[in-house]
């Protein structure tokens, strides 16, 4: 016989061997080997790695991470855009200020939310307005003070209004109206009454 077809032979009987059905001693071999916790799981990891990094390819459906509202997985940065909140305001009854504003945030057509925190607020009555492109989009919320001692209360912010504008760069504006009696204060990266407030922020994400 010559070598080539000895060759031929050889791999044929490794193919029928290959193709038989394990034998109890190679199950229990393979268990062994499986339950050794200082060897499997090491080799089934680099294993893994290996082979991940090479062949599979990940549905949006096996995605467990960032999905937006319609439930499609979100690609590139949720956050459109992020500012914080350090100043001190402090305004009248009746008038109507600026908390902030942002000029062309782009958007793809999606929903996004606009949300405002401020860690510290005093007041007896406030509304927060939301405008897109300089159109009002309602009143975001009102916070009244609560007490029947008549004090002002004292309390952070923290609004969210979700929005859906036309896709491209949009521009948000957020003001307050003090609508109650006495002096309304907004404040951020600030010391009120000796306590040190750290920053809010104005903040615009992909819903």
């Amino acid at each position: 016989m010559s070598s080539a077809a000895a060759t031929v032979d050889k791999l044929e009987q490794q193919r029928g061997v290959q193709l038989q059905p394990l034998t109890q001693r190679e199950i229990e071999q393979i268990s062994r080997f499986l339950s050794d916790p200082s060897v499997f799981p090491r080799e089934f990891k680099r294993w893994v790695t290996d082979h991940s990094s090479d062949t599979v390819d990940i549905a949006k459906s096996q995605v467990h991470g960032l999905v937006s509202s319609s439930g499609q997985v979100i690609s590139g940065p949720a956050e459109l855009h992020y500012a914080p909140f350090a100043t001190y305001m402090s305004f009248a009854s009746g008038s109507e200020q600026e908390v902030k504003k942002v000029d062309n945030v782009e958007c793809n057509g999606g929903p996004v939310d606009v949300t405002i925190f401020i860690p510290y607020a005093q007041f007896f009555d406030m509304l927060f307005f939301l405008y897109l492109d300089g159109m009002l989009q309602g009143a975001m919320g009102r916070m009244t003070a609560i007490s029947s001692g008549g004090a002002m209360a004292q309390m952070p912010v923290n609004l969210t209004q979700r929005l859906k504008p036309a896709a491209g760069p949009r521009d948000f504006r957020i003001t307050v109206r003090s609508v109650g009696a006495g002096t309304t204060v907004l404040a951020g990266s600030y010391t009120v009454a000796n306590e040190v407030y750290g920053p809010g922020y104005f903040r615009i994400s992909k819903a």
